[in-house]
Formats: C-alpha cells, sequence, structure tokens
C-alpha cells in the first residue's frame, strides 16, 4: 500500500490546475481574435464576389460594367522607329581624326488594325534628306478572301 502526505497532493494538484486554468484564459483570447478573424474573411468573400460580377466599385459604390462587344483581332496598333547611323571611311582625313561620323537616318511613326470588318493601315517616314508617305490605306474586308483597300498601298 502507499501512502501520501495530504499536503503534498494538495499542493501538486493546485499548480496543476493553475497552469490548466491559465492556458484555457489564453486559448480563449486567441478563440476571439479567429472569430474576429473569420468575419472578416466572410465580409471580404462577399466584397469580392460583388466585384467580379460588377455590382460595386473599387470604392464601394456601384459600378455599371459598360457593354461593349469586341471582334477578336479588333484595334489599333500604333508604332514607329528611330534610326540612327555610324560609319567610318578610313580614305576621309575628317573622318578619320573623329573615329566616325554618325547621323539621323529615319524617323518612322505608323499604325494598322481593323475595327469590325473595316482596315487601316498607315506609314509616314522622315528621313535626313525627304519626308515620304511609305503607305496609308483603308478598307473594308467583305469575308476572308475579299476585300478593298483606297489609298496608297
Amino acid at each position: 500500500m502507499l501512502c501520501l502526505p495530504v499536503t503534498a497532493l494538495g499542493q501538486a494538484a493546485g499548480t496543476d490546475i493553475d497552469a490548466l486554468a491559465a492556458e484555457l484564459a489564453e486559448l480563449r483570447e486567441r478563440l476571439a481574435e479567429l472569430e474576429t478573424l473569420r468575419d472578416r474573411v466572410a465580409e471580404l468573400e462577399v466584397q469580392l464576389a460583388e466585384a467580379r460580377t460588377g455590382s460595386i466599385g473599387p470604392e464601394g459604390g456601384s459600378m455599371a460594367v459598360p457593354e461593349f462587344e469586341e471582334e477578336p483581332g479588333d484595334g489599333v496598333t500604333l508604332g514607329g522607329a528611330l534610326r540612327f547611323n555610324l560609319y567610318w571611311n578610313d580614305y576621309q582625313e575628317p573622318v578619320e581624326e573623329t573615329r566616325g561620323v554618325g547621323a539621323f537616318d529615319l524617323f518612322r511613326i505608323g499604325g494598322e488594325g481593323s475595327i469590325g470588318d473595316f482596315l487601316l493601315s498607315a506609314e509616314y517616314r522622315f528621313y535626313s534628306y525627304m519626308n515620304v508617305l511609305h503607305h496609308g490605306w483603308v478598307g473594308y474586308e467583305f469575308d476572308d478572301d475579299a476585300r478593298l483597300e483606297f489609298g496608297v498601298t
């Protein structure tokens, strides 16, 4: 048979109960924080769903989504280029002294694209000695095999 003093048993149990009570209090605090976070996540999920359907704007106001049917490939693309040349001739004294000559060669700007069945394409070039329309036309595409173009093609 095992005999333990009552005071020793009571002190050990009291220490364990205090530790368990402290841990329980800490877990209740964390649970309250998690419930607050869960509610916030639910709010954000609702806002995200509304934003995806277009019923609210970025600042919470209502936002109407414009209905615009765009055919595949519609749009106009703009582009251009700027080109310089650097050359060196060993038979010219001024060029030999400067280790080459750099000069403006070309500035080009243009655009092309389609809007529905209407087509367009244009390019204008600026050289150091002249400016010229390389091409510029508008057209209409009747089907994949037939189209009409007006302008400099």
